[in-house]
């Protein structure tokens, strides 16, 4: 060990404290400023080893916020210190700093570094202790008087300059987090998928409440039992856990947040849990008005760390904006199943409209259009001016009839029910090309195969009202559908090079623009799990791509749809 330095001079040392006052007023960074006011200190008393402990949420650790003079390794056993009854807790409460002659006794980690006696000093602020201040010698010189002195005026420093930082700390988190939590709730608010919720939930509670993690217990339909059926990490995977009789089945009941600071010896705990190194939890309802619908849990790993009520507040905050986005998908939801009872409805009733009209007006005609035949059999015995009425009236009668024919196919096409998707679609193209004289091009990638009902009659819904809107909107010479077929989706997509539109942000937005035709068929995607997009700017055509999961079928009935 070298010679010890020449220790400052009283001016000196006031000299230091009154420049150390200045450095900790300037908005330094808090760690900075620690250890700033660390090696300040031992340059002017000549003590080799120098710490500040902080308080943590729990009275009776200290945490490690500065260290100069130690090795790594005393460093990392110095990470959590327990305050215990000795010399820790008396500086805690006294207004004074003290000596002592053995800290090794409550900081076992300097054991190794050959240091015996130092000067404890309290860091208090507003009444409060902040933590404490502790530097000490591995020399056996006695500490001076002078030294308790400058650690006194530094202690006070500190404290005050400690809790300006927390406070603006605190002031900028509150901020921030507020800005977050904003951020959030406007996106899962807008948010109807339940799973995209839950995740969104999972990945940003951690952050904005300082957790390692995060799980979500759901009650199950009944309402009066929860599964945690959802969670990050180190929540096992294996499985839904029953929670009914756990810390979230207590919230679901309650209604009330639970903070569990020491989990491992709750009577609450689950063995897996403890197992995977859980240290504290806490959970809070998931509630919209009077419903609850779970708990939302946050928990850390490392035991020197708990929740402050700030963070509690937030996630209190984070349980009632999930309870607004879960009750809202679940009304959208709700709102999917009507539509698609009621779509379901609709196309029942096109089916039977249509094959009334086939079995009844049409055949009704087909009789008229033979007698009128029969008639014009006998046109030697008719005046001329019947015989063109006869022409008249069968060229009428058989536009009426073509008519008749396009709009049965329209309303339910005979074609998908026998022949299936792609061959309904080819005849649509094929009718856009025939009578609008528009180049109409159908193109099929993969396997083609038949569908269920209800998949192929979305489909073909959704390409025949995007071939509508091209034949009385766009002015197009030409549309192209390409039809994509994978093992479990099938995709489709109609183009057009026609004068295209402003596509809406919103889909609240079409609704006032009176694009009424792209709602549904947006919803029809949806109401099979699809999605459906739309492309298009003024001037450059319009492409309209819809995505649907699907399940092979052996035929025409294997969805078991309607139709």
């Amino acid at each position: 060990m070298g010679p010890i330095p020449l220790r400052s001079t009283a001016a000196e040392r006031l000299e230091a404290a009154g420049a150390l006052a200045a450095d900790l007023t300037a908005p330094l960074e808090l760690e900075r400023a620690l250890t700033h006011a660390l090696d300040t200190i031992l340059k002017a008393t000549g003590l080799e080893v120098g710490l500040v402990l902080l308080t943590s949420r729990r009275s009776e650790e200290l945490t490690l916020a500065a260290c100069r003079g130690a090795s790594p390794t005393a460093e990392a056993g110095l990470q959590c210190v327990p305050v215990g009854e000795g010399p820790l807790c008396k500086a805690l409460q006294s207004a004074r700093p003290a000596t002592l002659s053995d800290l090794v006794s409550d900081l076992p980690a300097l054991a190794d570094q050959g240091v015996r006696s130092g000067i404890l000093a309290p860091l208090r602020a507003n009444g409060a202790a902040q933590g404490v201040l502790i530097v000490g010698t591995r020399g056996s010189r006695e500490i001076e008087a002078a030294d308790i002195d400058l650690l006194t005026i530094v202690a006070g420093q500190l404290g005050l300059a400690i809790d300006s930082a927390y406070l603006h700390r605190e002031a900028a988190r509150k901020l921030d987090v507020q800005a977050q939590l904003n951020e959030l709730a406007e996106r899962i608010v807008s948010e109807v998928d339940l799973d995209t919720i839950i995740e969104t939930l999972l990945s940003s509670a951690p952050e904005l409440t300082g957790a390692d993690g995060a799980a979500i217990a759901l009650g199950d339909r009944r309402g009066d039992q929860g599964v945690c059926s959802v969670g990050f990490p180190p929540y096992p995977a294996t499985g839904p856990i029953r929670v009914e009789r756990a810390v979230d089945g207590e919230v679901m009941r309650t209604r009330r947040p639970v903070v569990i600071e020491d989990y491992p010896s709750s009577p609450e705990a689950i063995p897996a849990l403890v197992e995977a190194g859980l240290a504290d939890l806490v959970a809070v309802p998931i509630v919209c008005g009077e419903h609850v619908f779970g708990a939302l849990t946050l928990f850390h790993l490392a035991a020197c760390r708990d929740f402050a009520e700030a963070d509690i507040a937030v996630a209190v905050e984070l349980g009632r904006q999930a309870g607004i986005a879960i009750e809202n998908a679940q009304l959208y939801e709700s709102t999917r199943f009507y539509v698609r009872q009621v779509t379901r409805a609709q196309e029942d009733e096109r089916k039977r409209i249509a094959r009334e009209i086939h079995d009844e007006t049409i055949q009704s005609l087909v009789v008229v259009s033979r007698r009128l035949e029969s008639l014009s059999l006998l046109a030697d015995q008719l005046p001329a001016s019947a015989q063109e009425r006869i022409g008249v009236l069968q060229d009428l009668l058989a536009e009426t009839m073509r008519g008749m024919r396009r709009f049965v196919q329209d309303l339910r096409p005979p074609m998908l029910d026998h022949l299936g998707l792609v061959a309904s679609v080819e005849a649509l193209a094929g009718d856009l090309q025939e009578h609008q004289g528009i180049e109409a091009v159908v193109r099929v990638a993969g396997e083609p195969r038949r569908l269920g009902l209800e998949e192929e009659l979305v489909l073909y819904r959704i390409v025949q009202e995007a071939i509508g809107n091209t034949r009385r909107h766009s002015a197009a010479s030409r549309v192209e559908v390409h039809m994509e077929f994978d093992a479990d989706a099938v995709r489709v997509s109609v183009s057009d090079d026609g004068c295209g539109f402003a596509v809406p942000k919103r889909i609240d937005a079409y609704v006032s623009e009176e694009k009424l035709g792209l709602i549904g068929m947006k919803e029809r995607a949806r109401t099979l799990g699809g999605e459906l997009a739309i492309r298009s700017e003024p001037g450059l055509g319009t492409r309209v791509t819809a995505e649907i999961p699907t399940q092979p079928s052996s035929g025409p009935e294997g969805s078991g749809a309607t139709g």
